[in-house]
């Protein structure tokens, strides 16, 4: 837009020294339009002899109330004068040249013009001039000041004109690279099928935006790849460590039993949930429908229940009345709270509670353990990272599994410090997920 700025300020600069130079010529004596009048008008007898000037209106009253000031002249091929507005007989300038010429007449400095005639084999010439005086007068009083603030107020008219054209024009011709901006931003991982409109962006750029999208069926089929090759490893796994653990029941009683069978156990949890995250980091895997919180975290709580008495923690569920349905996958939802619940009682001290609290669109989970350090919350989410303080053998993917069954639901999950202990909330979306959520 600057640059179409800018060749409109200098088009008008190239037009206004056009017009400098225009108006630094004698206006009168260069005048086309009256040269070609006189010839115009001229009349002859029937002997060929010029013998009257028509003149139009438009030019004959200059003679009648201008006459030192405006003249012309008819000369035959010997330079003698046949026709004058008044009884001046007096050549203006070289009788038989064309061109411009320079002259005085009654002290008056002139500039004129001769121009040919042929008519009945003869040759005339008609001359014109006016008077330097008149034509300066008429240059900087009349032509300067009308064509100057012509040229100013057309300008600026022109720039203002082209200003918004040129901003319309702009805009809608960006409008596709926009809207195409706003679908790049919304492409993450989790939406990898996404595509870019080719239609609807400039012929330059469609190439890019046709290379864009193969990349992206490039990356989706690859990460793709990896979520099949998961969930395929972690199935193929959970056979042989069920076959392993049915070797080793069937040993007698021996001491080394023991730790096999507690390394058989971690193992095939890791499988376990190594396919729960493959599960979780497909959209697709999700059905969304109404599920009541209270039931929901009931059934958590009876799940966990063992496990609680077994660390000696109480579990504490406090739900505010007529909590409105949420909007979720059950069975994924259901592995969130537990994982998030389990995770607590992992955490937490003997003789300790566990406090579940829900809300309108919010499930917080606490404990009364030592907590995570503040340089350790970044790292909670990560895959298989674990707390120096807990008891358990699990994996390191609990809550990496609640993240992404979180950012599947639109909802937030945040971990913070709850002196004592560590807080989990989950923060729902107040309103449905919509189509393209709810894959």
């Amino acid at each position: 837009m600057l640059a179409h700025l800018a060749g409109s300020v200098l088009s008008l600069a190239l037009v206004a020294l056009f017009v400098r130079g225009v108006l630094g010529q004698p206006l009168m004596s260069n005048s086309s339009v009256a040269m070609a009048d006189l010839v115009a008008s001229l009349r002859f007898d029937g002997q060929g002899q010029p013998v009257d000037m028509a003149h139009s209106e438009q030019f004959s009253w200059m003679y009648r109330q201008m006459g030192s000031e405006v003249t012309y002249r008819v000369l035959d091929d010997r330079g003698h004068t046949v026709l004058a507005p008044g009884l001046d007989r007096r050549a203006l300038g070289s009788p038989a040249t064309e061109g411009y010429f320079l002259t005085t007449l009654d002290g008056v400095a002139m500039r004129g013009r001769t121009v040919a005639v042929e008519h009945g084999g003869r040759q005339w010439f008609v001359q014109f001039a006016a008077s330097q005086r008149l034509n300066d007068r008429l240059r900087n009083d009349v032509w300067l000041p009308l064509v100057g603030s012509g040229a100013l107020i057309g300008g600026g008219v022109l720039l203002v004109v082209l200003s918004l054209f040129s901003s319309i024009t702009v805009a809608k011709l960006l409008r596709p690279l926009r809207d195409a901006s706003a679908q790049v931003a919304r492409i993450t991982p989790r939406e990898l099928s996404a595509r870019l409109d080719e239609t609807r962006v400039p012929q330059e750029i469609r190439p890019l935006v046709h290379s864009f999208n193969h990349a992206l069926e490039r990356l989706e089929r690859g990460f793709k790849l990896q979520q099949e090759f998961l969930a395929s490893a972690a199935h193929e796994l959970k056979t042989p460590l069920s076959l392993i653990r049915a070797q080793i029941d069937a040993l007698p009683a021996l001491k080394a039993c023991a730790p096999l069978l507690r390394d058989v156990e971690g193992m095939a949890r890791q499988v376990q949930q190594l396919l729960h995250l493959a599960e979780a980091s497909e959209p697709q895997n999700y059905r969304f429908a109404n599920v009541q919180p209270e039931a929901l975290l009931h059934d958590v709580a009876s799940y966990l229940g063992r496990l609680a008495d077994a660390s000696g923690v109480r579990l504490v569920l406090q739900t505010d009345p007529g909590l409105p349905p949420w909007q979720a996958d059950r069975g994924a939802l259901f592995t969130l709270v537990k994982n998030l619940v389990e995770n607590a009682i992992q955490h937490a001290p003997r003789d300790s509670v566990v406090r579940v609290q829900v809300r309108a669109h919010e499930l917080c989970v606490s404990d009364e353990g030592v907590g995570v350090a503040h340089a350790d919350l970044p790292r909670i989410f990560d895959r298989f990272w674990r707390g120096p303080t807990r008891r358990g053998e699990g994996a390191g993917l609990g809550l990496s599994i609640c993240q992404e069954i979180a950012r599947a639901h639109g909802a937030t999950l945040l971990a913070e410090r709850g002196e004592p202990g560590l807080r989990m909330r989950l923060c729902l979306r107040p309103s449905p997920p919509g189509p393209g959520q709810s894959r």
